[in-house]
């Protein structure tokens, strides 16, 4: 996967988060966007995923050598990301079968991800009764075992409980 920005800028209402910015994105690297809040991390990491466009400039994305349409991309990449809306009418289960419908699984069987993320007691149970938390344990766990060329995290432990293992009360 090869992901091509070229002189991209994002503005917002009469403000620019960012302008002139160029690089490209490899499989096989590691890269890390650091700035302060409301600088445009968040926004330039959905210009990568291909779900916001940019303001200026160019962006383009390649597989194997060949071009991959903008329509097309979510296919070739996984992404978590803190409000990354996920469909809260279907279940646990529905949700991980869909995930999977659109890209690889690394696990055997994609429901394993239930009780690896300790969720399998909700396998039934319909996104919009979890708590925060479990959607974004939810969105980072897809996201992680996607066999996918390009992984997107954003903010990925935002959300999610610390467990101390002592003084531990379980409800």
């Amino acid at each position: 996967m090869e992901i091509i920005l070229e002189n991209i800028g994002k503005k917002y209402y009469q403000r620019w988060l960012f302008r002139h910015l160029s690089f490209k994105v490899e499989t096989g690297q590691s890269w890390l966007i650091k700035g302060p809040n409301g600088s445009g991390k968040s926004t330039l990491l959905q210009i990568i995923a291909g779900a916001v466009g940019v303001s200026e400039g160019k962006v383009s994305y390649k597989f194997d050598g060949e071009p991959v349409s903008g329509t097309q991309v979510y296919t070739h990449l996984a992404w978590a990301a803190p409000g990354l809306s996920l469909y809260t009418d279907l279940s646990l289960r529905e949700s991980i079968d869909l995930h999977f419908t659109f890209k690889g699984c690394l696990l055997e069987n994609p429901l394993e991800l239930a009780q690896i993320l300790d969720l399998e007691p909700h396998l039934d149970k319909p996104l919009q009764f979890f708590s925060s938390g479990m959607l974004q344990r939810l969105s980072v766990g897809l996201a992680l075992v996607s066999d996918t060329p390009l992984l997107l995290l954003d903010e990925p432990s935002s959300n999610l409980d610390t467990v101390q293992a002592t003084n531990l009360i379980s409800l």
